[in-house]
């Protein structure tokens, strides 16, 4: 009997759950910033992409030059620089784990040694594939950081808009929900009814829950693509030792 009235609370608990999983989400500390991430990401991704076109591009045409090679090194090692930045960035807003195990270092290893010196240093920043794949990383963050800003800033002004309509209306009659002049027109000559409700401030009381849908499946899809970037950082940017 027992056993059965412990299946049932904890059947109880799993429906309580995922209700209180939705309507968490805009107490959950990742939303805000995974959402926080996503404002930034234009900003950084403009950065990124312009240092890494320009380094590559003045990189390869110096090449043949004395100062080339230096300067190819150079940038490598301000791309890694930049690695370092965004992960403590991704880090802090999105809990991605940039930290080196040092797993492929054994205690008393020579090459900890060797890895001191200027050549031991350059020769691992070449060897280290995500060196390589944070300049990836560079190039698409561009793209993703237009498309992270325009979602937010995009959802987050439609929903808090229609939650905020009957408010404004009450304390600024002009402001109502009101269609444009030309679908009104229509509706004044075929549907009187229909448009004397949509001149009615009270129309916009009815965008109050279609305004708070909105808000948190934007906050379930923001949380849901900061964990997919978080992973994204993970794989692609240098871990730190």
């Amino acid at each position: 009997m027992a056993l059965a009235d412990q299946s049932h609370f904890d059947g109880g608990d799993e429906r309580r759950g995922g209700m209180a999983r939705f309507f968490g989400v805009i107490v959950d500390p990742k939303t805000y910033g995974a959402m926080l991430y996503m404002v930034l990401a234009l900003g950084t991704g403009i950065v990124y992409f312009t240092w890494v076109v320009t380094g590559v591009s003045l990189s390869l045409g110096t090449l043949i030059l004395i100062i080339g090679v230096p300067l190819a090194l150079l940038f490598l090692a301000t791309v890694r620089l930049f690695s370092y930045f965004e992960g403590y960035l991704a880090q802090g807003l999105l809990g991605a784990d940039l930290s080196s195990d040092h797993s492929d270092t054994e205690p008393g290893d020579d090459g900890a040694a060797t890895d001191q010196n200027l050549w031991g240093m350059i020769k691992s920043m070449l060897s280290d594939g995500r060196t390589w794949t944070s300049m990836i990383y560079m190039v698409l963050q561009l793209g993703l950081g237009i498309v992270y800003f325009t979602f937010v800033v995009t959802t987050m002004s439609v929903s808090l808009s229609f939650i905020l309509a009957p408010f404004v209306s009450l304390f600024n009659p002009d402001a109502v929900v009101r269609i444009d002049s030309g679908s009104l027109t229509y509706l004044q000559e075929n549907m009187a009814w229909a448009a004397s409700l949509a001149e009615s401030p009270y129309v916009s009381l009815a965008l109050v829950p279609i305004g708070l849908a909105l808000l948190f499946v934007s906050l379930h899809i923001m949380r849901a693509v900061g964990g997919v970037h978080r992973r994204i950082a993970e794989a692609l940017l240098v871990h730190r030792g």
